[in-house]
């Protein structure tokens, strides 16, 4: 199910810490913040580099390794 949501993807927004911006986890806290929030408002889904596949609701869907 979760690849035939990607597959139909209409709209994908990337979200990154800049390349030469602090390695906070505040801020890795915040992008996450803002992407469970876009989900919720697009009815999407979202992944974070190194964690895995989230439902809007923050439960995980796929977990990377």
């Amino acid at each position: 199910m979760l690849m035939e949501r990607v597959i139909q993807t209409q709209q994908l927004i990337t979200l990154r810490r800049p390349v030469d911006g602090p390695d906070e986890i505040a801020l890795e806290e915040l992008l996450n913040e803002c992407c469970q929030y876009l989900s919720l408002q697009c009815d999407g889904v979202y992944q974070v580099d190194g964690c895995g596949w989230f439902a809007a609701d923050g439960a995980m869907l796929l977990q990377e390794y």
